[in-house]
């Protein structure tokens, strides 16, 4: 008979094999990783940028390049999220957890939770503990493989399919989960708590374990699909210049309204997923063993 590792035991909602998928193990306090790193690697941004002169109307691409005069990129915003203090309130601005109970790199399936969580600032000695608001955790399972590839993109879903001299596939590319890694079901949810509300479809997340003792989770990938639908809803405050408030389709290849002018583009990365069009949407990430004082 299988013996509960030490801790306290909840009840489990999903797998259900019981003693063997350890979904009746809960340990207290788990192994805490702090996500230190996210960016969004595909699909790209871009924004209409006004004519400033002598320079015309541009269709910018903001995803690492900061929008000329407001000195502010997509991936430059969520590591300030991640790193930075601005409220001056002693806590970095965003903080996601990756909650194992334990970690175990051989395990056949696991629990993993994701919650958010208040950590210290500054990033390099942190420590976390629960926000002061109770929020239920995002439960997923996982497997894991010794070698191989866990998660990767799914095969014509990024960049420029085909690529083209005009539009180049994007740099740098998406990076693949690999051998020691895991990789969670599919679900419903969003990306962490970096100031981003997308609400995808068929969410999955794989990381590489660092070399043991493993304090890291490296190729980190968070895959997800918009339906183009949900994209046209969801509205988007632009820094100033150009300020104002554009839909998340505007800024997405093919989308709706995306870069229009006469110095718009043509580009395309639209996918369709069970019949739906909208974007595959690919984060890559990494994570840091944290010290955590939650259940």
């Amino acid at each position: 008979m299988a013996t509960l590792a030490a801790g306290t035991v909840h009840a489990q909602t999903e797998p259900d094999w019981l003693w063997v998928d350890g979904w009746e193990e809960y340990v207290s306090p788990p192994d805490a990783f702090r996500i230190t790193t996210l960016a969004l690697r595909d699909p790209h941004v871009f924004v209409t940028v006004p004519p400033q002169p002598p320079l015309p109307a541009l269709c910018l691409d903001f995803t690492d390049n900061a929008i000329p005069g407001a000195g502010v990129s997509l991936n430059g915003q969520i590591a300030a999220t991640l790193t930075g203090d601005a409220d001056n309130d002693g806590f970095l601005d965003a903080s996601t957890l990756l909650l194992f109970r334990p970690l175990d790199q051989a395990a056949p399936i696991a629990r993993l939770e994701q919650v958010p969580a208040r950590c210290t600032f500054p990033a390099a000695t942190t420590s976390c503990e629960p926000p002061p608001a109770a929020v239920p955790p995002t439960i997923d399972f996982f497997d894991t493989r010794a070698s191989g590839t866990c998660l990767a993109p799914l095969p014509g879903t990024t960049g420029n399919n085909p690529p083209t001299p005009q539009y180049p596939p994007y740099s740098p590319p998406v990076t693949s989960a690999t051998g020691p890694c895991l990789r969670t079901g599919t679900r419903g949810g969003s990306i962490g708590d970096v100031g981003l509300t997308l609400p995808l479809v068929d969410v999955q997340l794989g990381a590489t374990f660092a070399p043991a003792p493993t304090d890291q989770l490296v190729n980190g990938l968070i895959r997800g699909f918009l339906p183009e639908a949900v994209a046209d809803a969801i509205q988007i405050p632009l820094p100033d210049p150009p300020g104002g408030t554009v839909t998340l389709s505007s800024l997405l290849p093919g989308g709706t309204g995306f870069c229009t002018g006469a110095f718009g583009s043509t580009r395309n990365n639209k996918d369709v997923y069970q019949g739906v069009s909208g974007w595959w949407f690919y984060f890559n990430f990494t994570a840091t063993r944290v010290p955590y004082s939650g259940p």
